[in-house]
């Protein structure tokens, strides 16, 4: 066999490799020109710039003519990356003290040099909230919105060393939406300062999509030390909580809370937000002797599931909160306005708050609104 016979497999080899690059290439440099586009810190800016780098170097190293500088320019942004973000990425380890709490599960435990947490969560949802705008036209209209309700939080959480020290969950919710492991029994929790063996009342807050963002421990912070009560903010991967195993995850972490916090488990109650709140119909029907009352912020409603006699006699006599924005255009108000009355016949005990001009991110655009509507209706 000749020498051209010889290389011809190899040559094949070549061409497909490359014509997979090429296929791959606009679905790896979307997500990185995002981050270093829309990033809001350095070390987010250093890491879509990173990305980019790393993506464009197969195409750099084929185009280079025999200069050595356009590669060198594309590896440098990769070796800064390596050394510095690193060096600043969170312990995962709250100050002992300040109350804030991230349970992982011990075969899992925190990976603090994870692609998650070398790049900071705000950076992570600066860019998911361009990417969804893509695909969602109401997020489209409302980017700019989000964006100013969702990052100055961010910011302020950052200046909390307690909460800056936190990892971030997003990993189990990319791993939902690739199909991985996304239900591993991690949460987070927040005790506010209480007496030795003394125990308090306690939210169980249930997230909605694309994951348990640290931002909204954050937020419910305010609502516990005010009313010393503990939240406990557990993780299900994108937040699809109807699924099955749903309710299964949010009692087994009020077992975890309960055996490692200063819970009273008889006063518990369960709130979610958005699609949070099919998690908390469903463990609600499910288990409603742990808890004092529902919650639904914003939250997703069902007719079928909210007056099926399961959930009902459960209900029947007990009370639920909803609390809904006038202009929620992802849960109409017109479904909840329909729901409240059939639920109220059927013997619910149903407290209806109606925040005119609010639309489905009310949970942060009237925060303490929001926590005012709970604290009156909890009292």
């Amino acid at each position: 066999m000749d020498a051209r016979a010889r290389t011809q497999p190899l040559a094949f080899l070549r061409h497909l490799a490359w014509a997979f690059y090429y296929l791959v290439l606009p679905g790896l440099a979307f997500p990185s020109l995002l981050l270093l586009l829309r990033a809001a810190t350095w070390r987010g800016h250093l890491g879509g710039l990173a990305a980019v780098a790393l993506v464009s170097l197969p195409l750099v190293w084929r185009l280079r003519r025999n200069r050595r500088w356009p590669v060198a320019a594309a590896v440098a942004p990769v070796i800064l990356a390596v050394i510095a973000l690193p060096l600043a990425a969170p312990s995962g380890v709250p100050p002992a003290g300040s109350g804030v709490v991230s349970t992982w599960p011990q075969a899992e435990g925190y990976r603090r040099y994870s692609l998650w947490n070398l790049v900071p969560e705000i950076d992570q949802a600066a860019a998911g909230i361009s990417a969804a705008a893509v695909f969602d036209d109401r997020i489209w209209r409302a980017t700019g919105r989000i964006r100013g309700l969702v990052l100055p939080a961010y910011r302020e959480l950052e200046a909390d060393p307690a909460f800056a020290s936190l990892g971030s969950t997003m990993n189990y919710a990319y791993a939902d939406v690739l199909g991985g492991t996304f239900d591993v029994g991690h949460f987070y929790a927040y005790v506010p300062q209480h007496a030795a063996g003394e125990r308090l009342p306690t939210i169980l807050f249930l997230h909605g999509s694309v994951g348990n963002f640290q931002v909204y421990l954050w937020a419910w912070k305010r609502f516990a030390d005010r009313n010393r009560f503990v939240v406990v903010c557990p993780s299900f991967g994108f937040g699809l909580w109807d699924r099955r195993g749903g309710a299964e995850a949010a009692l087994r972490a009020l077992d975890r809370a309960e055996a490692d916090l200063p819970i009273d488990p008889s006063r518990v109650w369960l709130a979610g937000l958005s699609n949070g709140g099919l998690g908390v119909t469903r463990a609600g029907a499910r288990a409603p002797e742990r808890f004092r009352g529902l919650v639904y912020l914003s939250g997703v409603v069902e007719d079928d599931w909210m007056t099926s006699p399961e959930f009902v006699e459960a209900w029947r006599g007990r009370p639920v909160l909803i609390v809904h924005g006038d202009r929620d255009d992802r849960v109409p108000m017109e479904y909840v306005s329909a729901l409240v009355p059939r639920m109220e016949a059927l013997g619910v005990t149903v407290t209806l708050r109606l925040h005119a001009g609010e639309d489905h991110f009310l949970f942060l655009s009237s925060l303490d609104a929001v926590l005012a509507d709970l604290e009156a209706w909890v009292k």
